[in-house]
């Protein structure tokens, strides 16, 4: 009887558990790679408990479970982990590029870079903007007036270095001993391209994605079966040569008057010249 009580029950206890279990979030397949635990169903991924977001030649987005979005930029790879017990704390670590996280942030929620770990002080609608640069300097942006402070260790020390609610920061490297506090370049995703008159887009931006390392410069190349032409030549230079080949200027062109007067200079001249010439060249 007992065992029959049982039997009945499971079905029952598994809905319970599966309604217990929350996924982090959803994310378009064909706007990013995902890997970990993951369910797909048509072009949408669910992030169970862990998933690696790699994003395209576009940004991606990920839209969570409790609310509100996190943005991962070009070329940008974000990892999400959270426990499948409900409303427990989530993990967001940004391996490389720059993300953007809009939420209502936990007190034990915890963003992570490559060098530096931040802890949230309180539950609070977070709008956090973070970039790394290839050589380590790391941009933050704490934007909201009621955005939590944001307690800011390196992941190897103890010192540690407090954003507060509308800061906007880079630590240099990924160092918290040396901290530009008042910080002015974009730390989130690169901006859109300047419309121009007519509605047309200008096609020479500046390419702010290649300034914040997140695209690699693109080099020209001749397109494939086109055929071009190559000039190669050699420059050389002898000096017996250039010695013994005589380099003629025209004489200018002097008026009357001016050419008498110029004779009349110029004969000392040629007579100490005939004078050196006898004495070093004889013929």
């Amino acid at each position: 009887m007992k065992r029959t009580l049982l039997i009945a029950a499971w079905p029952y206890f598994l809905a319970m558990t599966c309604a217990a279990q929350q996924s982090i979030g959803t994310v378009k397949t064909n706007e990013a790679e995902v890997s970990g635990t993951v369910a797909v169903k048509g072009t949408v991924a669910e992030i169970l408990t862990s998933g690696n977001i790699k994003a395209g030649p576009a940004s991606a987005q990920v839209d969570l479970t409790r609310g509100g979005k996190v943005t991962v930029c070009m070329n940008s790879v974000v990892s999400l982990s959270q426990s499948s017990t409900e409303k427990s704390p989530l993990m967001l670590a940004l391996q490389r590029g720059a993300f953007e996280v809009k939420m209502e942030a936990g007190q034990k929620d915890v963003v992570m870079t490559p060098d530096l770990h931040f802890d949230i002080s309180n539950a609070a609608p977070l709008d956090l903007h973070v970039r790394v640069a290839p050589n380590g300097d790391t941009c933050v942006e704490n934007r909201g007036k009621d955005a939590p402070v944001l307690h800011v260790t390196e992941q190897f020390g103890i010192a540690g270095y407090f954003v507060k609610p509308e800061q906007h920061v880079l630590f240099v490297h990924g160092s918290i001993t040396e901290v530009v506090d008042r910080e002015t370049s974009n730390c989130g995703c690169p901006g859109e391209p300047q419309v121009l008159a007519g509605n047309k887009f200008d096609p020479h931006p500046f390419p702010e994605a290649i300034s914040q390392g997140l695209e690699e410069p693109k080099v020209p190349q001749e397109e494939p079966g086109v055929p071009h032409t190559e000039i190669s030549t050699s420059i050389s230079y002898n000096g017996r040569e250039a010695a013994s080949t005589p380099h003629i200027v025209a004489p200018p062109q002097w008026e009357p008057e001016k050419k008498k007067k110029h004779a009349a200079v110029t004969k000392p001249f040629r007579a100490i010249g005939h004078f050196f010439k006898r004495v070093f060249a004889p013929e």
